[in-house]
């Protein structure tokens, strides 16, 4: 997801490049765990770069480039009402939805599920497109393969410094990580897609991929200060969690949960990991007649 959140202006282009080169360049024998890790590194690399509104802007697609962003802003808003909800024990309301808002997450469901499509099974790319017309998305065939890479990430095995792909020093030796508290933002959107019925088929088995990610994404990189977005950094230092590890956890605490379950779980992850942040709401009860 990304972390822009302010309309975003062109940046040099080749990052994802050179990102996939740094990777490309180590070398590993098959059927070793780094090899694994490399094939996610890679997967993840092409699921940010078509995901990314800067890459959109380069491409002259400042339309798509901008719903983005504003689609990000206000996932980090609906993420703060969910925990400021949870924190009173409240059921999350989300506010009256407008057209405009509905249309956004329309058209923002269609580039990430591209996204994942293109970095998880690129060759199901002219299928998706002709069944753009109105049919449900199925699901991703590569599920599992997607929802490790995803336990990767947050786990930190991805980065480029720890795959030996650059130096620690190097500018991009980050990447392949979560660096921010926008990683929140996965699951809010799957939630987002899933109330408005856009293509459950295909969301809905990856829920709970980024509900349970959430909690590893704030034991891991919360900095032990305190609970706002600020204190959820990738820092040289952040402990590593194997795959196995965030998958073990992940179908432990979602085993047998229903995505209404899997919800409330998300806005008690939230509560207690953004509970200080300042721009924390009060939360606002719709009025009856405005529930959908």
């Amino acid at each position: 997801m990304s972390n822009q959140t302010s309309p975003s202006t062109p940046v040099p282009p080749g990052r994802f490049e050179r990102r996939r080169e740094h990777i490309g360049s180590r070398q590993s024998d098959p059927g070793t765990d780094l090899a694994a890790r490399l094939d996610r590194a890679k997967a993840l690399c092409t699921f940010d770069q078509w995901s990314d509104p800067d890459e959109f802007l380069l491409r002259g697609e400042a339309g798509v480039a901008n719903e983005i962003v504003v689609f990000t802003q206000v996932l980090i808003l609906r993420s703060l009402q969910r925990a400021a909800f949870s924190l009173r024990g409240l059921p999350f309301e989300p506010g009256v939805e407008d057209k405009f808002w509905i249309a956004t997450a329309k058209n923002a469901e269609r580039v990430f599920r591209r996204a994942l499509r293109r970095a998880f099974e690129p060759e199901s790319l002219d299928q998706d497109e002709r069944d753009e017309g109105g049919q449900q998305q199925r699901p991703l065939a590569r599920l599992r393969a997607c929802e490790r890479a995803f336990a990767s990430f947050v786990g930190g095995e991805l980065r480029l410094d720890r795959l030996g792909a650059v130096d620690p020093s190097d500018a991009l030796a980050f990447h392949g990580a979560p660096d921010g508290a926008n990683y929140f933002c996965f699951a809010e959107a799957v939630l987002v897609f899933l109330r408005h019925g856009l293509n459950p088929g295909f969301w809905g088995p990856l829920l709970r991929t980024f509900v349970g990610g959430a909690q590893v994404f704030a034991a891991v990189h919360w900095d032990r200060r305190s609970r706002t977005r600020a204190a959820y950094l990738c820092r040289p230092n952040t402990v590593v969690v194997p795959a196995d590890v965030v998958l073990a956890g992940i179908d432990h605490f979602t085993g047998g949960m229903d995505h209404s379950q899997m919800a409330r779980w998300f806005g008690e992850i939230v509560a207690v990991s953004l509970r200080d942040d300042p721009l924390l709401p009060s939360p606002r009860p719709l009025a009856p007649e405005f529930r959908s």
